[in-house]
């Protein structure tokens, strides 16, 4: 079994309804059978547990060892949910069934309770996030009619952003731009509404380096610009985020001059505060573009810094290697392997 974190504890208080009841599903992950066991007979008695039905949502839906078989158990205690607490915010979460049968149970499920209520921003939140996984249409429908519930609130333009770009980037071919046209769309609106400040930096995070990639060289700089602006006293790492934007985004529109520039205040910021930036996929494709264009000495400067700064040892042995390839006057592949060096020891 997997050792539990330190810092995953029992919630002490009931749950609520917000956003503090994911600690239950967290703390579920790390149940033993028999614990599990033992909340599958307290819910026998009490079936208003919702702590314990929690718990075995982590449990089923997220512990590595378990057969599918037993993974499946799980739905039980999300329908329950959904039928119970479907304002809930641990419901927003609950994905898409693999079967389906129980798919269409799952949106007959979730229709049930939108129409009994049409009017809880909440519900309607929870049932567009589910259904995007069953029926797309409809889930985008549910957000809309969500969002001209409570006109102010970001979290439904967000999210039809969101999948939006991921269709962008992985969906049908003949489909990507226009889903990219609308994932800019409803990601402007989104900033524009209430949201948590977490969110609107994963936004701009997020949608940035699409926005260049798709040639959106305005609306991409006015992104990378709002990050480097974001400066929260020794937390750098979202001005990291603009300056690898803006690095790439100059790349981009043909400025080799001011593309140095930018590479080298992001080399500066990462040499006094070290981030897993440094190792940006699009900064990494950008590497091996100037080494193409006779820019060995701006590259290797770069990943010279980069060996210095890292702290994974990992990570300097990856950059030290990629700076002696350089220094024999070759090209390397700057990829990673699947598994990144800051996530390795």
């Amino acid at each position: 079994m997997k050792r539990r974190p330190s810092w995953i504890r029992k919630p002490r208080s009931q749950p609520n309804g917000t956003r503090s009841d994911h600690a239950f599903v967290s703390y579920g992950r790390y149940l033993t059978s028999r614990q599990a066991l033992r909340l599958e007979t307290l819910i026998a008695k009490d079936p208003t547990d919702v702590g314990s039905r929690l718990q075995l949502i982590g449990y089923y839906g997220e512990h590595p060892d378990l057969h599918w078989r037993t993974r499946s158990l799980v739905w039980a205690h999300k329908f329950w949910m959904i039928e119970n607490r479907p304002a809930d915010y641990a419901c927003y979460y609950f994905g898409r069934p693999q079967s389906q049968q129980r798919a269409d149970e799952y949106k007959r499920t979730w229709l049930r309770q939108v129409r009994k209520h049409a009017s809880n921003w909440n519900v309607l939140c929870n049932a567009a996030n589910c259904l995007l996984y069953v029926d797309e249409a409809l889930g985008y429908r549910l957000f809309h009619r969500a969002l001209k519930l409570k006109p102010k609130w970001g979290l439904p333009a967000r999210r039809i952003a969101q999948s939006y770009r991921a269709k962008a980037i992985k969906g049908p071919r003949d489909q990507r731009a226009n889903s990219a046209k609308n994932a800019f769309k409803y990601a402007q609106l989104a900033l524009k509404l209430q949201d948590s400040p977490g969110e609107k930096k994963g936004i701009l995070t997020e949608f940035t380096h699409v926005a260049i990639k798709y040639h959106q060289f305005d609306l991409a700089r006015r992104w990378a610009n709002r990050l480097v602006r974001l400066e929260f006293e020794d937390f750098t790492m979202w001005q990291q985020y603009g300056y690898v934007y803006l690095t790439a985004l100059e790349y981009a529109q043909g400025n080799l001059h001011r593309t140095k520039i930018y590479l080298a205040k992001l080399t500066e910021s990462f040499k006094k505060a070290p981030c897993h930036v440094m190792s940006h996929p699009m900064l990494l494709a950008l590497l091996q573009d100037l080494v193409a264009q006779g820019e060995t000495e701006t590259v290797l400067f770069y990943a010279d810094a980069a060996c210095e700064a890292s702290e994974s040892n990992a990570a300097k042995k990856q950059w030290r290697a990629w700076a002696t390839i350089l220094r024999r006057g070759k090209t390397p592949a700057f990829e990673w392997t699947k598994v990144p060096p800051w996530k390795r020891s």
